[in-house]
């Protein structure tokens, strides 16, 4: 895999950056939007170590008449003072034109964030598949942006060749948890026939189907805090347009609220519990694994 890297914001404007970035198949990270190659100008830790490994790796191929553009690293994601975390990495849609418009997680000038396959890691690192392979994992099915800490507890795992804690819903990615969660509502009778593909579908909507007493609408919130899992419940009450629908918010049970409504929560412990005595300890297994046993499972 190729990897290519810029100072700031400026490498990316150009379409012919992004045209070759696609045709390579190739990723691209870049640092603060500062211009300089001096380390002490970086005030957070990951920038003065990218710039500082940037600056080896040039000097490496100046030494060996080497083309500078055979970049081979990738290096820190880190946060910037006004708390905009920065994309370092990503991965073309098949068939798009369309690689590295936008690099931020929060959209400007109005422009939308594109739906990139992307990837954080808190570390500069050499790129290479043995020694360092989360830094090939995919994002979720229909991710915009997944932070390194947000599936650590699933990757160390499959990094280390060992099994994670099966009861732990930090051990699954978003869209495991989503299948999880839908399986769930199967197996309790709850759910007896979907209607649309798990996320995205609807705005406020992961699961939507039938049940024995009516529609079944359900959102999956599998971190966050107790006010963003009331806000989803208000919302999600708002959005419905069938007034005999059943409502279900999946959450962690710390974030199960005191709740006034036609919402019912269910926690996402509760929902793991179940399905491992039910199925047993493989069909969870097969959840934790499925991300990383394909080289294409992102392509959707």
């Amino acid at each position: 895999m190729e990897v290519y890297f810029a100072r700031h914001t400026d490498d990316w404007h150009g379409g012919g950056w992004l045209n070759y970035l696609h045709e390579r198949g190739a990723i691209a990270i870049r640092f603060d939007p500062i211009e300089s190659w001096s380390p002490e100008d970086y005030s957070s830790p990951g920038g003065a170590s990218a710039i500082r490994h940037m600056n080896t790796l040039n000097d490496l191929k100046t030494a060996a008449n080497v083309d500078r553009e055979e970049g081979a690293y990738v290096f820190a994601s880190y946060t910037l003072g006004i708390g905009n975390r920065v994309v370092i990495g990503g991965r073309p849609k098949p068939d798009s034109k369309c690689f590295l418009s936008a690099l931020d997680d929060i959209p400007r000038d109005g422009c939308p964030i594109p739906p990139l396959k992307v990837l954080f890691l808190d570390n500069p690192q050499l790129i290479q598949r043995d020694a360092f392979p989360h830094a090939y994992l995919l994002a979720p099915p229909r991710s915009t942006f997944v932070r390194w800490e947000a599936i650590e507890p699933v990757a160390i795992p499959w990094i280390c060749n060992r099994q994670a804690d099966l009861l732990n819903r930090c051990s699954y990615l978003p869209a495991s948890i989503e299948v999880a969660c839908e399986e769930y509502m199967r197996l309790t009778g709850r759910l007896t026939a979907k209607i649309f593909r798990n996320g995205g579908t609807m705005a406020h909507f992961d699961i939507v189907g039938v049940g024995r007493q009516g529609p079944i609408l359900a959102q999956v919130k599998n971190g966050g805090t107790c006010n963003l899992v009331i806000a989803a419940a208000n919302a999600m009450i708002a959005a419905t347009g069938e007034p005999d629908a059943n409502l279900y918010i999946f959450c962690p049970q710390a974030l199960i609220p005191r709740f006034d409504g036609r919402v019912q929560f269910i926690s996402v412990e509760d929902v793991l519990q179940t399905l491992k005595n039910s199925y047993g300890e493989e069909y969870l297994r097969s959840l934790q694994s499925a991300r990383f046993t394909s080289s294409s499972a992102g392509a959707g």
